[in-house]
């Protein structure tokens, strides 16, 4: 059963990630924002599956009965992006244009880049 059901409707119970995860994310994507690929140094860690009930992707979360708080605070579900592009993605109406599953993707291909080319020195 997915955690869906008892993630709050309340906006201030988010699930959050903590400041270790955060700049972990951001350092492995070099600040490179995994979906206009821009760098950006004001971007925000977004949760691919949302911290709190209807959020964006919340339909497609309710596919996976695996995941649950502790996913959703882990670096498996966070994704640095730009600020123009959180909003875009977090949109209601986005999220079957924005799937968590394209938006993992995303985040692999700009943690391999930087893996290969973007820590040089």
């Amino acid at each position: 059963m997915t955690n869906n059901s008892n993630l709050s409707d309340n906006k201030n119970n988010r699930l959050e990630f903590s400041i270790k995860i955060k700049k972990e994310v951001r350092m492995n994507v070099g600040g490179i924002c995994c979906w206009c690929k821009k760098y950006t140094h004001c971007g925000v860690i977004a949760h691919i599956y949302p911290a709190a009930k209807n959020g964006p992707r919340s339909k497609e979360m309710e596919l996976f009965y695996w995941i649950n708080e502790d996913y959703i605070t882990s670096d498996k579900n966070a994704i640095w992006l730009c600020l123009e592009c959180h909003n875009k993605i977090d949109k209601k109406e986005n999220e079957f244009k924005y799937t968590g599953t394209r938006l993992m993707s995303e985040r692999k291909e700009v943690e391999n880049w930087w893996d290969n080319y973007g820590s040089i020195g």
